[in-house]
């Protein structure tokens, strides 16, 4: 499943990373997250759209997207 990271300023992206990557960059202590903007879903896979880095230090929470 994709995810939504929601930043500290209230900006949001979607991002075709499970929640569980989310998790494990976060606890490995990485910097960085190298994915990709999740532009929604052909029947029930998800589908990517450009390439995106993010700043884990940015993040505030992590909400996990389910298929429709």
């Amino acid at each position: 499943m994709p995810t939504e990271l929601v930043f500290s300023n209230g900006s949001t992206i979607k991002v075709v990373a499970e929640l569980q990557d989310v998790a494990d960059a976060l606890e490995s202590g990485r910097t960085l997250l190298d994915s990709e903007r999740f532009a929604g879903f052909r029947d029930k896979e998800p589908v990517a759209a450009e390439r995106v880095v993010v700043n884990l230090a940015a993040i505030a929470h992590a909400v996990a997207i389910s298929a429709p």
